[in-house]
């Protein structure tokens, strides 16, 4: 009998604590992009120790997930963003 889901509760925690450090990376990411690295590390360190989101990262809750796949999209949109601005600009793009 095959048994579809998750069997072994550490592996989806390890699963999620990973992809909440995914998530803030991509958060820094996208954030450095716009901002600035000052107001991104402020951001970063805010959203992270805020306490819904560390509630989160220890449960294998499918909003993490989200957050995570949300702030990727966030870095590759700042990141072509930026990319065009200086194509437009007429420099190469050095992300």
């Amino acid at each position: 009998m095959v048994r579809a889901g998750v069997n072994d509760f550490l592996t989806a925690y390890k699963l999620a604590v990973f992809l909440a450090i995914v998530g803030l990376g991509a958060w820094y990411t996208a954030a450095v992009l716009l901002v600035g690295r000052g107001a991104a590390l402020t951001s970063t360190i805010a959203m992270g120790t805020v306490p819904l989101f560390l509630r989160l990262v220890d449960s294998p809750a499918g909003y993490l997930y989200d957050f995570a796949f949300a702030a990727t999209a966030l870095a590759g949109a700042a990141a072509y963003l930026r990319c065009r601005a200086n194509t437009l600009r007429g420099s190469r793009c050095s992300c």
